[in-house]
Formats: C-alpha cells, structure tokens, sequence
C-alpha cells in the first residue's frame, strides 16, 4: 500500500520511451556490425543483431511498463485532485504486469463511483436546501454569489392566514401547535405547488406564496386562473386537514382560513446584510395582499381588482364596499372569489 505522497514522486518521473527506442537502433546496428566485422559471415552478424534486438525488446517492454505505472500514478493524483478518491481509497506507487489493468480499471471504477455518488449528496443538498429556501431562493443562492437586491416582477401574491390561531394557542401546548401547524401547512403546500406556485416563507400563522405570471396576455389569465384556483383548494385542504387533527375537535377549537391575493409588481430578490440574508418579495402589491387577506372573513378569498378582471370569465366574483386599509391613501374595492362559475350553475346561482 503506498501513500498519496509516493505517487505523487513516481507521478512526477518520465519514461525513458526516447532513449528506448535510440537503443534499440543503436545496439542493434551496433551488434549486426561488429559481428560483420570480426567474423565476415552474414548470418553471424544477423544473429548477432537479431539477439540484441530481443535483448533490447525486453528492455523497452521493461520501460513502457514502468512508464504505465507511471501514468497509474498520475491517474490518481489527478483523481485525487479532484476528490474523486475516497479518503480510505489504497493508493498503488507500483504494479506487476499482470495486475497493471485491473488496478487501472479499479482506479476508474471507484472515480465513477465516488463521482455518482457526490451527485446524489448534491441532489439531497438541494433538495433540503429548496425546502427551507423554495426552489427559486435555492437556484439563485447555486448559480449567484448570493449578492443583495432583486429584480421587478409581475407575479401573483398569495397571503393567508389562520382565524382563530390566538385562542388555539391558549389552549394547546406548544408540542401540539407545532404538529398542527405542521399539518395544516402541508395541506397548503400541496394546493399552493399544484398550482404551480411556491411559498416564499412561513410567518407565524400565515403563508407568504407567489405564482408565476406570463408577458403574454392569454397565458397571464391562464396564471391568474391557477392562483384562484389554487387558493380555493388551500380552503377545501384545510377544512380536510382540520377535521383530521385530533386534538382540535377533543378539545373543540374552531379554527379557520382567510386569503388574499392581488395581481401586481414585486421586487424579488435578497434583503438582508452581507452575512445573512433572505430571498423574499418587496413592494405595495405585497403589503395589499397581506391587508386583503386581514380583512377576509373566514373561509373567503379576497383579491384587487386586476386580478379580478383576469379570471372573471372563469369563477363566480362579487365585489364589496370599498374599504379603507391601513398605509392605503384611497379607498380599495375588495373582490371576493365565490368559486369556479361551473360550480354556481350547476347549483342555479
């Protein structure tokens, strides 16, 4: 067994491949014509130069398999390198002819190896690194250097929101909020991802999401579309989720959702400082969709008027008074999502 830095001196030496083959036509030439010389017989100096050629064939065999270890040495150095050897990997400064190939295909076989399994290990990173981060937070933080700011966007923001949550934490342990919480916010992720939207963020009680929104005017009302309707599965999810918890009807909480969302520009990118930061989302159509949803009743879905104006040939909408809402100059127009319009006919609404 040899130590990395033994193949690094054996690595760092050369073949004599040049010198082999100058001696093979040197001696050679050099036996055919002495034996010309002292014996005047043709098929003695032939011999003569014939066994010297065997002699130096030997040798030269000899040099290019010292020269192949040579190269085995280089072969994991540079594997080495490129941490592609594991750390307990037998490193080899010398090899017989016969186990030559077989510990240069081991060398190459633990490469590949080692090489599949540090894809697998930055899979799983990513993966972990997208569920605390969402997959656009972990892209930017992979492909960056994860530099402050952002950049404006037309997306559509999602807020909810949990009524109800202060009486339930009276009454539950910290233990049982935490497993509950946890429980209704995979319920709403799932309708969240569905509609291929993302969560940006976790506040206490409340859900920050966002879903994309295309340039192109027919797409954007088939995104709009997807919003909506993601957020009416968020309330059938959570109703399913809250009759499944235990220790909500044992100790007969009620506990319901309210959602805003609003169609607008946001700028998305890191806020923070240097050493910490967050991807998050930035501006008024953010602070509207958090009010919005404050002002949601239970088990309804608020939204502006752009939104609404986008989806209207698809869902049931029905507008309230205007309101005055906090940091707000004017007066909003709430709209209020009823549900798909298929839904309402089929009922006679």
């Amino acid at each position: 067994m040899a130590t990395l830095s033994s193949v690094k001196k054996h690595a760092e030496s050369s073949p004599l491949y040049m010198v082999s083959a100058f001696f093979h036509l040197f001696f050679t030439a050099a036996a055919a014509g002495a034996a010309w010389y002292y014996f005047r017989i043709w098929q003695v100096a032939l011999g003569a130069g014939l066994g010297m050629l065997v002699l130096l064939s030997i040798w030269g065999y000899l040099i290019r398999w010292q020269g192949s270890v040579i190269w085995l040495c280089r072969l994991q150095l540079n594997f080495a390198k490129l941490n592609l050897l594991p750390k307990d990997f037998v490193f080899w400064d010398s090899a017989s002819p016969r186990n030559l190939q077989s510990r240069i295909e081991a060398t190459f076989r633990t490469a590949l190896e080692t090489a599949q399994n540090n894809e697998k290990s930055i899979v799983a990173q990513r993966h972990t690194l997208e569920k605390y981060l969402g997959s656009e937070a972990s892209r930017q933080a992979r492909t960056s250097n994860a530099a402050l700011g952002g950049q404006l966007q037309k997306v559509f923001i999602l807020f909810s929101d949990i009524r109800g949550f202060t009486r339930m934490s009276e009454q539950l342990t910290p233990q049982e909020i935490m497993r509950v919480l946890n429980q209704i916010y995979t319920a709403l992720g799932s309708a969240i991802e569905a509609g291929d939207g993302e969560i940006n963020k976790f506040i206490g009680d409340a859900v920050l999401a966002y879903f994309k929104r295309s340039a192109e005017p027919e797409k954007e009302k088939d995104d709009a579309r997807k919003a909506v309707h993601a957020a009416l599965e968020m309330h059938e999810k959570f109703g399913k989720a809250i009759k499944s918890i235990g220790v909500l009807s044992e100790k007969s909480i009620s506990i319901g959702l309210g959602i805003g969302i609003v169609a607008g520009e946001v700028l998305m990118g890191n806020l923070g400082s240097r050493n910490r930061m967050e991807f998050t989302l930035i501006g008024d159509s953010v602070n509207l969709a958090s009010r919005l949803c404050g002002i949601a009743p239970e088990w309804e879905i608020l939204v502006n008027e752009e939104l609404a104006m986008m989806v209207t040939e698809r869902f049931h909408i029905e507008s309230r008074m205007p309101v005055q809402l906090k940091g707000k100059s004017e007066k909003v127009t709430p709209y209020c999502i009823m549900g798909e319009l298929r839904d309402h006919q089929s009922l006679g609404v």
